[in-house]
C-alpha cells in the first residue's frame, strides 16, 4: 500500500494569469484598458491595482493542493 500525502500552498497569481482570468470571466474585458503597447510602462503593482478596480472578482492569490 502506498502512502499518499498532500499539503496546500497559497500562491500569488502572476499578472498574466490574472489577465487571463479577467478575460475568461468578464465579457467586457479589454486588454487595451491597461495601456499595453504604449511607451510608458507602469510598475506591475499598478496593473494589479487596475485589475482589482476594473475586475474585482479576479483574485490575487489562489490555493493549490500538492499531492505526493
Amino acid at each position: 500500500m502506498e502512502l499518499i500525502s498532500s499539503y496546500s500552498v497559497e500562491i500569488d497569481l502572476t499578472l498574466e494569469q490574472r489577465l487571463e482570468l479577467a478575460e475568461k470571466s468578464y465579457s467586457m474585458f479589454d486588454v487595451f484598458d491597461f495601456g499595453f503597447g504604449t511607451e510608458s510602462i507602469m510598475p506591475i503593482e499598478n496593473y494589479h491595482n487596475m485589475i482589482d478596480t476594473y475586475y474585482p472578482g479576479v483574485p490575487r492569490k489562489t490555493t493549490v493542493k500538492v499531492i505526493i
